[in-house]
């Protein structure tokens, strides 16, 4: 949105520890996703990506079936790694210690510097279990610095010079940031497919109806925090601040 008007953007959030710090056996840091934007003619260049190796909504797919598990992706509730998508239920860090430092730095810039931290109050077993989440949001007005015009043309000079890079063995094409999910039928605006809440999810949340069915949305306790899958596109996943 910001980007077919003109403005680059950074945006990134914190929330509820669901991934470990690097090194560490539990729940301990947020996936904080990040996004980038730069304006590109009709179709925006734009990252959209977490700090964990996979986002929680992998885990979640697995579990339902959707989706297998890789070694590196996820650890058990004992701190192991895992690849038994009943057992996955913690994220692992992008990258070992930048993808944790990472993460550790945007709490740093979001919550703790407006006085609204999170992850010292939810890590361990003191946690209330309730769901917070803050975010920064960094627009900048491509007009103020360059003329808009040779910005986008310079974007996609960029952006054809990457794609005519030589692919390595192993590699069909070379991918600009958001085309590998696009690739993958990760088409925007597409949505996850109703489902049926299981008993044993649908104790604790009254807001569920006595069939499973509840509101748009499969409650999921993960690191102690509620979230769920909220009927949007598959690489979100909506955490609920009411639960």
């Amino acid at each position: 949105w910001l980007a077919k008007r003109g403005f680059a953007s950074l945006i990134a959030a914190s929330g509820p520890p669901m991934m470990a710090y690097h090194g560490a056996r539990v729940p301990s840091l947020s996936t904080s996703p990040i996004a980038m934007g730069v304006p590109r003619g009709d179709s925006p260049l734009i990252l959209d990506m977490a700090t964990s190796v996979v986002p929680m909504q992998r885990l979640l797919q697995a579990r339902q079936g959707e989706a297998t598990l890789e070694p590196g992706w996820a650890l058990d509730k004992q701190g192991e790694e895992t690849v038994d998508p009943a057992k996955a239920s913690v994220a692992m860090p992008l990258g070992g210690a930048k993808g944790s430092g990472l993460s550790l730095m945007i709490e740093c810039l979001t919550g703790v510097m407006a006085g609204t931290p999170i992850l010292v109050n939810t890590i361990g077993p003191d946690s209330d279990g309730r769901h917070r989440q803050n975010a920064l949001m960094v627009v900048i007005k491509v007009a103020a610095l360059c003329d808009p015009a040779d910005y986008a043309r310079d974007i996609d000079r960029l952006s054809a010079k990457i794609k005519s890079l030589n692919p390595r063995t192993g590699f069909d094409e070379i991918l600009l940031p958001g085309e590998r999910g696009i690739g993958h039928g990760d088409q925007r605006g597409s949505v996850l497919p109703h489902r049926r809440i299981p008993a044993t999810r649908r104790r604790n949340h009254p807001e569920l109806t006595a069939d499973g069915e509840g509101p748009p949305g499969c409650c999921e306790v993960v690191g102690g925090h509620c979230i769920g899958v909220c009927g949007q596109r598959p690489t979100v996943l909506c955490q609920h601040a009411s639960h």
